[in-house]
């Protein structure tokens, strides 16, 4: 775990040599840049911890190959477009919290529909006049 140590910079592609790592938790650094698409190598990750940084551009459709990832957080960074619909592959997905971002549209109906599992039980986002979102347990 790396967080909370005012670390700077960005993130390289090689963070898609970490295969084996389950535990990503970089939230309350500084952060910049996109995350990269690399991001989808990632196997056996189950928390992605990314919160309180300055990421900025769109949150990468590649996060949806992470299928084992259960809690994720990109909560007040600086994303901007849309929320991939990708992220609806998560089928363990407990909890993942978009709010206090730049991001517009929705959150996906297909991502909302994992709620009807019983597995994600928590969603949260910035639920204003650029986001709507139907199963946000959360909204700011």
């Amino acid at each position: 775990m790396l967080d909370n140590n005012k670390f700077s910079g960005s993130v390289q592609q090689e963070i898609g040599n970490l295969a084996d790592a389950e535990v990503i938790s970089l939230h309350v650094n500084q952060l910049y840049g996109s995350i990269p698409p690399q991001i989808g190598l990632l196997n056996d990750i189950q928390t992605l911890t990314l919160h309180s940084n300055m990421f900025s551009s769109s949150i990468p459709t590649e996060m949806g190959n992470c299928f084992r990832l259960k809690t994720v957080g990109l909560d007040q960074n600086h994303f901007t477009g849309k929320i991939p619909t990708e992220l609806a592959k998560l089928d363990h997905l407990e909890s993942i919290r978009f709010e206090l971002n730049r991001l517009e549209g929705h959150v996906p109906s297909e991502l909302c529909e994992l709620k009807t599992t019983d597995v994600l039980n928590f969603v949260s986002a910035d639920c204003n006049s650029k986001v709507s979102c139907g199963c946000c347990n959360q909204c700011l």
